[in-house]
């Protein structure tokens, strides 16, 4: 078992891991706005998992922070390409919000399948508290009747210990 240290040493390791990768290459977070990583999860990615491992009908995806944005501009730019979503401590501060204000517009498309949103928030900035809170209300305010949304809140975990907690009390419900 991992100490609270070792955890958040883990976590902000990896964080900086990526974000060398964004300072290395910028393109990586603008691929995501145009599309490309999207398009490369749905057309290679998701095929190649496919053909090499065997898979159920659960279609998973997983993000937290900068990882927790990227998973809600997929779900709203592309909804079907996962049926389960688990959206943990999202980074929606990022360019003033910009996705989250725009997100009701992608929610006018209708949902040819059913779909579960979980989004997860621990103790953190007031800011990333309030915008997960607003993204579950967006996302079960909207009128879509296949969608499936929970908001969990764990007041016990902060952004570095969240993400572990956070899968194991997902997989719980």
């Amino acid at each position: 078992t991992m100490t609270r240290k070792e955890k958040i040493n883990r976590n902000i390791g990896l964080t900086f891991d990526f974000l060398r990768e964004i300072i290395r290459d910028p393109k990586l977070v603008n691929s995501i706005q145009d599309g490309t990583n999207i398009d490369f999860i749905e057309k290679e990615l998701k095929p190649f998992i496919r053909n090499k491992y065997k898979t159920g009908k659960q279609e998973i995806l997983l993000g937290q922070s900068l990882g927790g944005l990227v998973a809600t501009e997929i779900f709203f730019k592309k909804p079907g390409l996962f049926n389960n979503y688990i959206i943990v401590s999202p980074s929606l501060w990022w360019d003033n919000e910009s996705l989250l204000k725009a997100g009701k517009t992608y929610l006018d498309t209708h949902l040819d399948s059913e779909i579960k949103v979980t989004v997860i928030v621990g103790k953190e900035r007031k800011q990333m508290e309030d915008d997960a809170q607003a993204l579950a209300v967006l996302l079960q305010n909207s009128k879509q009747k296949k969608l499936k949304v929970d908001f969990i809140t764990m007041p016990k975990e902060d952004h570095a210990t969240i993400l572990h907690n956070a899968i194991y009390e997902v997989f719980l419900r």
